[in-house]
């Protein structure tokens, strides 16, 4: 079922949302600025805010409070399918990161060490600059502490990831729908994606190629964009998209942790976000649209406003 899109809203929201990274960024692109220092992290962990500010202004001239919650996902009323979905939207970036590394060591890109975890033990000691206390972390509790820091972290960065899937999975993709449900997942993925672009190109994957960093991003992004869009819609709740997008940040750092003593991953070909991580969510996808699951969700797209109504 389709609506007529709520074009000026869209080009309210995507308009100053795609704008500011740009702007505040053109220093640091422009190369009169060097992307380091506490001032450059400082405007990345704010831009991460913006797309939900944005997302806010559009929505408090048109709802109020009650249905502004119900209309970004924030407030529902069937809550087993939101925890049954959180669980699965928990666990699939845990496994995508690792069946990542495992096909990495099996192509000859990435030297694998579940055994000793030496590669953790070294970084772990080169930070706090003590080879004793690394001789003293044994592999059989740190699996568990690693497993248990992966679980953690996808919480804490679930909390940091709400400035952006309000925005993105919380208002855009519903007032997406009225392209139908395949081409309101991919558009929303993309943007999503895209608006990434220029904090990519300054913290690209690899130092020497931005540009490429870039491109692999947004094929990673997008596949991941197109999963959480779905867990969304399928949920018709917000809290199972924002567990998923946690633990994609927190299960990412595992190609830096699992890694053998000695050797340095190319993270544009290794890890979740590099190559090998395309595998698991791209086989995920390519089920769910070849059983039509990925096109048969619930509810209709929530706009009341006309194709050229105010927001």
């Amino acid at each position: 079922m389709s609506s007529p899109l709520p074009l000026r809203s869209l080009v309210w929201f995507l308009g100053p949302t795609f704008a500011l990274p740009w702007v505040v960024l053109s220093p640091y692109l422009l190369g009169l600025r060097e992307p380091s220092g506490l001032v450059f992290l400082a405007l990345q962990a704010g831009l991460l805010a913006w797309p939900a500010l944005v997302a806010l202004g559009v929505l408090s001239r048109r709802e109020r409070v009650e249905g502004a919650l119900i209309s970004l996902g924030l407030c529902s009323g069937r809550w087993k399918r939101v925890f049954a979905y959180s669980g699965i939207a928990l666990v699939l970036p845990i496994f995508a990161a690792m069946s990542s590394l495992f096909l990495a060591e099996i192509l000859g890109w990435y030297a694998l060490d579940l055994t000793a975890l030496s590669g953790y033990r070294q970084t772990f000691a080169e930070l706090v600059e003590a080879d004793a206390l690394r001789l003293a972390m044994k592999p059989w509790w740190l699996r568990p502490a690693i497993f248990a820091s992966v679980i953690l972290g996808s919480l804490v960065y679930a909390g940091l990831s709400l400035g952006e899937e309000l925005g993105w999975r919380g208002w855009l993709l519903p007032r997406l729908r009225g392209f139908g449900v395949g081409p309101a997942l991919t558009i929303s993925a993309l943007v999503g994606t895209v608006w990434h672009a220029p904090m990519i190109w300054l913290s690209p994957m690899s130092p020497h190629a931005p540009a490429l960093s870039v491109l692999v991003f947004v094929v990673f992004g997008t596949l991941w964009g197109v999963w959480l869009g779905w867990v969304r819609l399928v949920s018709e709740s917000l809290w199972p998209v924002l567990l998923s997008r946690g633990a994609l940040a927190a299960s990412a750092g595992l190609v830096g942790t699992l890694h053998l003593e000695g050797t340095e991953p190319d993270l544009l070909w290794v890890g979740l976000r590099g190559v090998t991580g395309w595998l698991l969510p791209g086989l995920t996808l390519a089920f769910l649209a070849g059983t039509g699951a990925l096109f048969k969700v619930p509810g209709t797209p929530p706009p009341e406003e006309g194709p050229l109504s105010s927001p």
